[in-house]
């Protein structure tokens, strides 16, 4: 059995059709444009806090949880300028191991040890292709010798992962092992 809407409902047919909702966020009577808007007209508008501009936000779920503040990219960029981020900084910082990667001690460093190698794999004679710098004692493990040539040569790339200190594995070598 269909049930007859109490308010704003007529029965037509044993169908129940609503031809009036209530708002809502200011409870106010309207008529719906589609079934399932549920914020009136008057609600759904919108003042820009920075320019004062009248806007209608494209997604109406968003006016239920006051999102939509500005009418565009260009208005919410001039309010938020001179506020710190929303993060405060954190998760911005760049990783010590990215950091040594992106210095150019390191990278005038890989350049000489490929240079003095010939642009050539130590271990099985490859020349070009993708080279690897490899550190024969880990620079986890020897911050010390991070950028001391003798302590670099150039591999191709399936020599450098044969390697005892590729990836994850070198924080199974001890120091003394190392040496």
């Amino acid at each position: 059995m269909l049930d007859v809407v109490k308010t704003h409902g007529i029965k037509i047919g044993g169908i129940t059709e609503c031809s009036e909702k209530s708002c809502v966020l200011c409870s106010e009577l309207f008529k719906p444009a589609s079934g399932a808007q549920k914020i009136c007209f008057v609600c759904r508008n919108r003042v820009c806090k920075t320019c004062g501009k009248t806007f209608t936000p494209k997604v109406p779920s968003r006016i239920l949880h006051g999102k939509d503040k500005f009418c565009s990219k260009e208005c919410e960029k001039v309010k938020l300028i001179g506020k710190p981020a929303w993060n405060s900084g954190k998760g911005t910082r760049t990783s010590y191991w990215q950091r040594f990667k992106n210095s150019s001690k390191w990278k005038r460093t890989r350049k000489a040890a490929f240079e003095r190698d010939s642009y050539t794999c130590v271990w099985c004679g490859k020349v070009g292709g993708i080279l690897h710098p490899d550190h024969i004692k880990p620079k986890s493990k020897f911050p010390e010798l991070m950028f001391d040539l003798d302590n670099i040569r150039t591999l191709c790339r399936e020599c450098h992962r044969k390697t005892d200190t590729y990836g994850s594995r070198v924080h199974f070598i001890s120091q003394t092992e190392a040496c």
